[in-house]
């Protein structure tokens, strides 16, 4: 990307892993990611990155229970405002991934991820009602 392309996402920040200050821990999975741009997204996320720190203190966040391919599609969308819909472990269709994303949006308190996956999980179901490529 040259300096005078716009992109009005992150994912240049992410990519790069540059200013990482924030490790989020799923499973054996370690994600690096920038307290500043995680702060602004959740409202769960957002007092880890701020309470009892002093500068150059390691930020983590372990999440126990989800899945990891889940938290990374969730920890991405901080930076570039979208999620690959690709399946997902034990997901058999972009119906359950959407699902499943917005499950953990509500969770984490991330309104904007929230409303994306809603909107992706209503496309699914008219691309399965219209299309023809029903579940069952």
């Amino acid at each position: 990307m040259s300096w005078n392309e716009p992109d009005h996402t992150h994912s240049h920040i992410l990519n790069s892993g540059r200013g990482a200050d924030m490790t989020v821990i799923c499973q054996s999975t370690k994600f690096r990611y920038h307290s500043v741009i995680v702060r602004l997204h959740s409202e769960y996320f957002a007092p880890a990155t701020w309470e009892n720190l002093k500068e150059g203190d390691l930020k983590r966040i372990k999440l126990r229970h989800a899945k990891h391919s889940l938290v990374g599609r969730m920890m991405s969308n901080f930076y570039v405002l979208n999620y690959d819909e690709d399946e997902v472990e034990e997901a058999r269709t972009t119906l359950e991934v959407n699902a499943q994303m917005y499950g953990m949006a509500d969770k984490y308190g991330i309104v904007g991820l929230r409303g994306l996956a809603r909107v992706k999980f209503n496309h699914s179901c008219k691309k399965i009602i219209f299309g023809g490529s029903w579940l069952w």
